[in-house]
């Protein structure tokens, strides 16, 4: 559902971001707090000129009479009466409906601020709200919240149980809603909108934005039925609407905390599934595939890493591969265990994984109001452009640039990223397996690891070639048959010739070099890649 965009009136210290529903719901929570007597409602209804202001066509009441009768009761009409008083204050409608792109102007906030001193109430009474409304925009979650992992995690799980909560009660509401003009309310269901009022301030804006509407009163629902009946109108269009609106925004905010999700944690899952990636096949080695018991001090960290990844998926993904499966098998630990761990369990839990830390949801750029149609007529002309601009990466860039495309490449399969390795450059090995057919109607495949240089200043040496070579034993078994050294930059004429030795020599493993012509040659292959890593500029793009 859309919100009318808020535009701050002169003289009001609020965020030009800031929510005019959790404006409406500050003031509201305001009013409540401090107007505790008949003479201060009317102080403020005088000071803002709304003391005639009336709340309902089909009587003479205004809204200071029902709050003035109601104050003493503190009823549901009471609470409606001051909703709909500080909906009308703003320049909201009392209607459920909002009304698309239209811009409010709350034009009495700046004698609301002054009267009931705003935002110093809200940030010692409702500091949420006050970081929302009036905190500095850049710094105010910064000072309020950890900045390290566990600390955002925790605001995350937090912000995912209330919007389980809110989403239990809007399940038991929506079977209370009508579905025809009906007089009377529910106390029930009044009781949960309240909870809905209160819930909603435990979830956090993402991108600006979080559930502000409150589902409709009882009284607000019997008003859209009458204004539809008296335009001819069938009575489930209101009633779809009231009850469609609600799960949308519920089904809105667990879309974007999932996503903001899978931005937090997807370098550690990356790191912990190379840590389980490069230490079950050295447990693996001397493991027999039978009863034994298998003790080994690597274990442990392995066990530890699962664990933090499942911490850190949340609900992000479906749990729909083996994970019982793979703690049953941790827990006896025999060697049996540890080939089906290998051979079944692990690959089926990446999936999970995978799908908790790479779902891209987001579109790359497209320039506004273009039509791909017209631009093809339009025949352009000159070259196209073929310079990559490897600059713009960093090592994790170009480590994940890597990965992605050997997952696209025909042959290579199984890739993942390996733990990284305790070199000066602090590289990480890329592994892989790339089948291919032996010429006699069978298939073969070769294990493979990738070891990535983003160097631009200098060119590979042969020094480099061979410690890599030694370094990535650390990754056997199973044996490596191809050992491939990619580079934004080049390779030394020195390099070059020890490679082509060591090849027509016979070593083990062969080497493959990609230096950035091939790699500009395989991307070429893979525009989407070359948009999504930024290796060509918007100009470069639009030439």
């Amino acid at each position: 559902m859309s919100e009318p965009v808020l535009k701050v009136p002169a003289g009001s210290a609020l965020r030009s971001d800031a929510s005019l529903y959790r404006l409406k719901l500050a003031v509201t929570k305001a009013l409540r707090a401090q107007m505790d007597s008949t003479s201060k409602w009317r102080d403020i209804a005088q000071a803002t000129g709304t003391d005639q202001l009336i709340k309902s066509v089909h009587t003479d009441e205004t809204f200071l009479d029902v709050i003035v009768d109601r104050m003493e009761w503190q009823d549901d009409e009471y609470d409606a009466a001051v909703r709909d008083f500080v909906g009308s204050l703003l320049g909201l409608k009392t209607n459920f409906i909002p009304f698309n792109g239209s811009v409010v102007t709350p034009t009495q906030l700046p004698v609301l601020e002054e009267m009931l001193n705003l935002p110093q109430w809200l940030a010692e009474h409702e500091p949420l709200l006050h970081g929302e409304l009036y905190a500095p925009e850049q710094d105010h979650l910064a000072s309020t919240f950890p900045v390290d992992l566990d600390g955002v995690l925790a605001v995350m799980d937090a912000a995912s149980a209330n919007l389980d909560r809110l989403q239990k009660v809007w399940e038991r509401a929506s079977r209370m809603l009508p579905t025809a003009p009906a007089r009377g309310s529910d106390p029930e269901y009044d009781d949960l909108m309240r909870a809905w009022g209160t819930l909603i301030s435990g979830l956090p804006p993402i991108e600006g934005w979080t559930i502000t509407q409150t589902p409709p009163s009882m009284d607000e629902m019997r008003i859209l039925y009458s204004a539809d009946a008296e335009e001819d109108q069938p009575a489930y269009s209101v009633f779809e609407h009231i009850a469609q609106g609600p799960q949308k925004d519920l089904d809105e905010y667990r879309f974007r905390l999932a996503k903001a999700r899978r931005v937090v944690i997807r370098d550690r899952l990356q790191d912990l599934v190379g840590i389980v990636d490069t230490l079950l096949p050295q447990i693996l080695d001397g493991a027999p595939d039978d009863s034994t018991p298998v003790n080994d001090s690597r274990i442990e960290e392995i066990t530890r890493s699962i664990t933090e990844i499942e911490r850190l998926m949340g609900d992000t993904a479906a749990r729909v591969g083996r994970w019982g499966h793979l703690h049953r098998h941790i827990r006896f630990s025999e060697g049996h265990d540890w080939h089906d761990i290998h051979e079944l369990d692990w690959p089926s839990v990446k999936v999970d994984i995978e799908a908790a830390c790479f779902s891209e949801v987001d579109p790359l750029p497209i320039p506004p109001g273009v039509d791909l149609a017209h631009l093809a007529a339009s025949k352009p002309k000159g070259p196209a452009s073929t310079a990559l601009n490897w600059d713009l990466l960093d090592d994790t860039g170009f480590e994940r640039l890597l990965y992605e495309l050997l997952l696209g490449l025909p042959g290579y399969q199984n890739v993942q990223l390996l733990m990284k390795t305790r070199a000066a450059d602090r590289g990480r090995d890329l592994s892989a397996e790339y089948a291919y057919d032996d010429g006699a109607g069978g298939t073969r495949t070769d294990r493979v690891i990738v070891q990535d240089k983003h160097w631009r200043s200098k060119s590979v040496p042969p020094e480099e070639i061979h410690s890599g070579l030694t370094r990535i034993r650390l990754w056997e078994p199973p044996p490596i048959d191809v050992y491939i050294v990619a580079t934004s930059g080049h390779f030394s004429p020195d390099a070059v010739a020890w490679i082509e030795k060591h090849n027509h020599d016979g070593g083990r493993p062969r080497i493959d070099m990609w230096p950035e012509a091939r790699l500009s040659t395989l991307l070429s292959q893979k525009p989407h890649l070359v948009v999504q890593f930024g290796l060509r500029s918007a100009s470069a793009i639009s030439d």
